[in-house]
């Protein structure tokens, strides 16, 4: 279930959090998922931060640590770009039917996201992030594979609202709060939803306070 709650600080700036998001794995296309963080841009919000819960791939970076993303990787077989390049209603295109994505996520308000959660005390790592389509976990012998490559979390999410964004002229950052070590990186354990619920919410806290951080700097 989404839903959306507008703030406005001591400065004049106003922030919209979305709480929830819809996702492939429940059977919906990449352009359904998109569409509501494409109301938000079109209705004036120009800078993004797309948050997620994900699953390390590094074993420098632990259950309960921060990662903001630098870049992503998408292996879900599906674009939210496929398809006739849009157009509002004037004709006009949305953005380039080849959008480039060599900065997907804006370097200076990575920077920024970065310290923020660290002045909240919270253990921040910068990397790439996988998106999956899910909704299973991934195999220990799939984690080994992703690990070499040199990715850094997993995730489900934020590839396909990255991609929309990056194309419609939005500013993007993004970070993931990693809730365990993936399957076979770290030994046997077997990968439990509920324990990944508790975990995110012993940081929650830390997430929350270091994004009203960074809505100060930007």
């Amino acid at each position: 279930m989404l839903k959306n709650d507008r703030l406005q600080d001591q400065k004049g700036k106003t922030a919209l959090f979305q709480v929830g998001r819809i996702h492939g794995y429940e059977g919906h296309s990449a352009h359904l998922t998109v569409l509501p963080v494409l109301a938000s841009f079109f209705a004036g919000t120009k800078t993004f931060v797309l948050t997620n819960a994900a699953g390390s791939l590094n074993k420098k970076m632990l259950a309960g640590n921060i990662m903001v993303i630098r870049d992503h990787v998408n292996l879900t077989g599906q674009n939210p770009l496929v398809g006739d390049n849009p157009r509002d209603p004037k004709g006009k295109e949305w953005g380039p039917r080849f959008p480039d994505m060599s900065e997907t996520y804006n370097k200076v308000l990575t920077g920024k996201l970065k310290a923020s959660f660290e002045e909240m005390k919270a253990k921040t790592h910068e990397g790439v992030y996988l998106g999956l389509l899910g909704p299973n976990y991934e195999t220990p012998a799939e984690v080994q594979l992703y690990h070499k490559w040199g990715l850094d979390a997993v995730g489900m999410s934020t590839v396909w609202e990255a991609l929309a964004l990056k194309h419609a002229g939005a500013q993007i950052a993004g970070a993931s709060l990693l809730t365990n070590m993936a399957c076979g990186l770290m030994g046997d354990e077997v990968l439990d939803h509920e324990d990944m619920l508790d975990q995110t919410k012993y940081t929650a806290e830390k997430v929350i306070g270091g994004l009203f951080r960074f809505l100060e700097k930007t």
